[in-house]
């Protein structure tokens, strides 16, 4: 998706013409890493669910303390966000300085909030040591996952988007919705650390409430 945005505007002929950029392709490498960064979070979370070394499940168990549970949980949020956000973005920075040039690094600034926001509200239930606990996959509805994704791609993508270029064009003005998002990601984060106090690690993964039984002898 992010090659193809940057397809359509012709990148390659505007890098040999050498004329202004276009609001398409402008649009278009501020839009790139948004894209790249939803995926990745999401990636980032599933890979740290799958039990690569599950024979280290009960020595976590042994021996879980309450003064070290943040610590092993911070790691999971920090692979998340270096890996799914910080990553993304500064891959897709140098593209955005041959465009934007100096303005990109406000672009940068507001993809790193953005994201952050959004791996908050992704890791808001996270309470798991990566790779040691137990892991059922699929366990929402196919089509009710995939509505839910697609939805929650676009409004991402779009409204990250929209914050970037707002910030690019009048940052005096953005300054105050860029302010608002740092307060909701520090609230989230706020609340997770405070939840994590009190949480006891999960090293099963639970089965769904909601089963749905063929009734195949019906």
């Amino acid at each position: 998706l992010a090659v193809n945005a940057f397809i359509n505007p012709d990148l390659g002929g505007w890098l040999a013409a050498g004329d202004p950029p276009g609001d398409r392709l402008i649009v278009a490498v501020i839009w790139a890493p948004f894209s790249l960064i939803f995926v990745a979070v999401l990636a980032v979370r599933v890979s740290l669910l799958v039990p690569v070394e599950l024979r280290a499940n009960w020595i976590f168990r042994m021996i879980e303390q309450g003064d070290r549970r943040i610590d092993q949980l911070k790691a999971g949020v920090r692979s998340v966000l270096s890996l799914g956000v910080v990553v993304p973005a500064v891959f897709v920075l140098p593209v955005q300085w041959m465009v934007i040039e100096r303005q990109a690094l406000l672009v940068f600034a507001s993809t790193i909030l953005w994201g952050w926001l959004f791996v908050e509200i992704v890791m808001r239930d996270w309470g798991r040591i990566p790779f040691t606990c137990s892991y059922i996959p699929g366990k929402g509805f196919l089509p009710q996952t995939v509505l839910k994704g697609l939805i929650s791609f676009v409004g991402f993508t779009t409204f990250g988007t929209a914050l970037a270029t707002f910030v690019m064009r009048a940052f005096s003005v953005a300054f105050y919705f860029e302010t608002v998002v740092l307060i909701g990601a520090a609230v989230l984060a706020r609340r997770r650390i405070m939840l994590w106090k009190h949480t006891i690690l999960a090293f099963e993964d639970d089965l769904p409430t909601d089963v749905n039984p063929l009734r195949l002898t019906d």
